[in-house]
């Protein structure tokens, strides 16, 4: 996909930022999701991994 949607946009880069990656631009996005280990991440995610930080800026850089 060349250009997805901002909604897909948006949850593939809250993704990325909860896996500890910053990922802001779709290349760099893609260049996570392709990873082969990309699904058993998510599938092996504990939210206990969240960090105050990640969470803060998240939150904070999407009401900018």
């Amino acid at each position: 996909m060349a250009n997805p949607p901002t909604p897909v946009k948006l949850a593939l880069e809250s993704i990325c930022l909860l896996l500890g990656d910053n990922a802001a631009d779709w290349k760099a996005i893609r260049s996570v999701i392709v990873r082969e280990n990309f699904i058993n991440t998510i599938v092996n995610f504990s939210t206990d991994d969240i960090s105050y930080v990640s969470w803060t800026y998240f939150l904070f850089s999407r009401n900018q």
